[in-house]
């Protein structure tokens, strides 16, 4: 299977003890088998850090380098965060009902539609985001 290049992807290819893929190559030969716990707890500093533009890479790090692999971050003079920070209270959207008098295409069209803006919104980055809960950041996909 393909999955796109992510933490969480990654940590569940190894999980499940699948075949890690050209795409986790370079990821795998820089975290290999780290505990996922401590991994998180490492990048939740790192990520919260940049938010706050406090964060400088002093020396090498797995955590900082396998952020830069997977695109969760971007090295430009100062760090920043290329994942969007979803809070719990932004999935909260009143959508309009639907006429029944609509035909089957026209409500096939408007959930389409629909669909289409609430993909804009929450989901921009290929299915990959940082959920907040508190203080702690986990990353999705």
């Amino acid at each position: 299977e393909h999955f796109p290049l992510t933490l969480a992807n990654y940590f569940f290819v190894q999980k499940n003890q699948l075949p890690v893929t050209k795409a986790f190559k370079e990821l795998a030969e820089l975290i290999g088998d780290v505990n996922e716990s401590y991994f998180f707890d490492q990048i939740e500093v790192i990520v919260d850090r940049i938010r706050k533009n406090k964060y400088k890479n002093r020396r090498p790090s797995i955590f900082h380098q396998s952020l830069l692999v997977t695109n969760t971050i971007k090295e430009e003079e100062s760090f920043t965060l290329e994942l969007p920070i979803v809070e719990k209270n932004n999935f909260e959207i009143e959508l309009p009902t639907l006429d029944p008098s609509l035909t089957m295409e026209e409500m096939a069209f408007l959930k389409r539609q629909i669909f289409s803006e609430l993909s804009k919104k929450f989901i921009p980055h290929a299915f990959s985001y940082i959920k907040e809960y508190g203080t702690v950041l986990v990353s999705k996909t």
